[in-house]
């Protein structure tokens, strides 16, 4: 909103990005392009490491990297490269 009122055009002269994509996001004009995490298996995974440290001594070694899926709204414009 603030970047319209200051006669900026979203996605001519600025894209906008969001990470988490919130409900909210679709619906706000325009569309707030977004990267979609999972919470939910994020939230699991670490409850079951600490369950494992706390009860069975294993330690958490490394890091776990979970997919993340970029959402494009209208916020900003998608060039794909190969």
């Amino acid at each position: 909103k603030r970047l319209r009122e200051e006669g900026l055009d979203i996605p001519g002269d600025m894209a906008v990005m969001g990470f988490d994509n919130t409900p909210v996001a679709a619906h706000v004009h325009p569309g707030l392009s977004s990267v979609r995490q999972p919470m939910r298996e994020a939230g699991q995974r670490a409850m079951e490491a600490l369950v494992q440290f706390l009860w069975q001594g294993i330690e958490l070694r490394g890091v776990e990297q979970l997919p993340c899926e970029l959402v494009v709204r209208g916020s900003t414009t998608a060039h794909v490269i190969w």
